[in-house]
């Protein structure tokens, strides 16, 4: 179980890096976060209509508990404290 833990950490860290680094290949944006990076520093109020309809989408505001489950087709929205987007990604 700890093996399992370690090796979902270090993953998550070397696609976090990636992504900072701007490697983003069609594998790693398979949800098409890129489409909407024009979004971050919105407030998520003036966000929610632009978000792609029937798509798999998961707000994520600070304090909040969420899974550790990867879904590379769901579009991760990263909220900062005063509720804009901040960051935007798959998984």
């Amino acid at each position: 179980m700890k093996k399992a833990f370690y090796l979902a950490s270090i993953v998550g860290a070397a696609l976090t890096l990636t992504s900072l680094m701007g490697f983003a290949s069609n594998e790693q944006d398979r949800c098409g976060a890129s489409k909407y990076s024009a979004l971050v520093g919105s407030p998520i109020d003036q966000v929610r209509g632009k978000l792609p309809f029937g798509k798999l989408i998961r707000i994520e505001e600070p304090g909040m508990g969420y899974t550790m489950d990867f879904k590379p087709d769901r579009l991760r929205v990263i909220l900062n404290s005063q509720r804009e987007v901040s960051k935007l990604m798959c998984g």
